[in-house]
């Protein structure tokens, strides 16, 4: 299980120097932590808030070689060829001189600094595993060391199924714009998943943090409000079964949405067509069209005989133009039907009927 599991809905940051109550907070001795399997011995211990595992930073990083200095709020560390900054109560970090975002700032638990366990996978190039029903935080610093196998009889184990896990029901749908500047972004997933592997970002920033999970689905509204433009979606993880999967749709928000149409429709209503004839019109960008032209011969003006039926579907270009052929067994004097359907990206319907004769 990877340290990026443990982040869920966190805490926010808390002001420098102010000392938290250990009330309701698991401590040490509901964790065993382990380096490269050793065990250590921090103290203080680490301490779990929220479903959260936060880790004393100082018996952490001396435990991986690095040194801690402390000054007005700000801890700075050099080792395991990195060099680290970052400051009580700040999400902003400095690693190797390049900014990063922590999703929960460090805060004071009496005298010990606690930041979260994902900074020091991150920070300090440690793995960091945390086993949730044994309560052992293992920390592996450098390559982990090779085992050999013993030759195993029969066929070699079957590979994980990757992407065996799928997005139901997505909102925003797929491809579809919104009106809003803060939508609701959810869907279901097609089996159980590990939730504490589960990574959500939009437009590339991550959101896991701030987004409601379970085994089935997940759910969160964006604090901020989002351009006008496309965005996207993806979400990472594995499956109860540990299959892993990769997902990713896109929307678009803020747009003002236009109702749709369909103009400039032709052949005209009435208009004598041939045996193949082109439908052409103009409608909203990107919608979908659906033609269905009947076709057949007439008695006495109102009886159909020999109906023949043809469908198509076809896509309006981004100006909204579409074309289709369409071929048809007429015979002369015939009544042709013609509906076409547009449903356009935001899942506005409208259809237009026409009659026309057929020349045969």
């Amino acid at each position: 299980m990877n340290v990026h599991s443990l982040l869920r809905l966190g805490a926010a940051p808390i002001a420098l120097g102010l000392t938290l109550s250990l009330a309701g907070i698991a401590t040490a001795q509901s964790f065993n932590v382990t380096l490269n399997g050793t065990p250590l011995v921090l103290s203080p211990a680490p301490i779990e808030r929220d479903g959260r595992v936060f880790v004393p930073l100082r018996g952490v990083f001396q435990n991986l070689g690095a040194s801690v200095v402390y000054t007005s709020g700000v801890i700075d560390a050099q080792g395991n060829g990195r060099s680290i900054s970052l400051r009580i109560g700040s999400m902003q970090a400095t690693v190797d001189g390049q900014q990063q975002t922590l999703d929960v700032a460090p805060f004071i638990v009496g005298a010990s600094t606690y930041v979260p366990l994902r900074f020091i996978s991150e920070a300090l190039g440690v793995t960091v595993n945390y086993d949730a029903s044994n309560r052992i935080v293992a920390l592996v610093s450098g390559a982990p060391p090779q085992q050999s196998q013993p030759p195993q009889a029969g066929p070699p184990p079957q590979a994980a199924d990757f992407n065996a896990v799928h997005l139901l029901d997505e909102e925003p749908r797929p491809d579809s714009a919104t009106r809003g500047s803060r939508p609701a972004i959810s869907a279901r997933f097609s089996q159980p998943v590990d939730v504490n592997s589960v990574k959500i970002t939009l437009d590339g920033r991550d959101v896991s943090a701030t987004t409601y999970l379970n085994a089935g689905q997940f759910d969160f509204t964006p604090s901020y409000d989002l351009p006008a433009a496309q965005h996207e979606v993806h979400i990472s993880g594995v499956s109860r079964d540990g299959s892993p999967f990769d997902r990713t749709f896109h929307f678009t928000s803020g747009l003002e949405l236009r109702a749709n149409y369909i103009r400039d429709l032709a052949p005209l209503d009435g208009t004598p067509v041939a045996n193949s004839f082109a439908v052409t019109g103009v409608t909203l960008p990107n919608s979908h069209v659906r033609i269905v032209a009947t076709g057949g011969a007439t008695l006495e003006g109102f009886l159909r005989l020999g109906n023949d039926t043809y469908t198509t579907d076809v896509t309006a270009d981004a100006e909204g133009r579409f074309r289709a052929d369409v071929p048809l067994q007429n015979q002369a004097g015939g009544n042709v039907v013609l509906s076409v359907q547009s449903t356009s990206p935001d899942g506005q319907s409208i259809v237009r009927r026409e009659s026309l004769t057929a020349r045969g």
